[in-house]
């Protein structure tokens, strides 16, 4: 498995899961790559894959 399908899985389960902060808003491209040890681009990549499933 790659590194985006990685990032996306695992965003997946966190939508899913409900375990969302109060406002239901995803951390920053910023804060997720820092969250997987990722770059920024790959956590864009994972949240464009979530967006155009239309999950975010």
């Amino acid at each position: 498995m790659g590194l985006v399908a990685h990032v996306e899985q695992q965003l997946e389960r966190v939508i899913a899961l409900g375990l969302l902060p109060e406002q239901g808003l995803l951390p920053s491209e910023n804060m997720l790559a820092r969250k997987y040890g990722v770059s920024r681009a790959t956590a864009r990549q994972a949240l464009q894959r979530l967006a155009a499933r239309g999950l975010v």
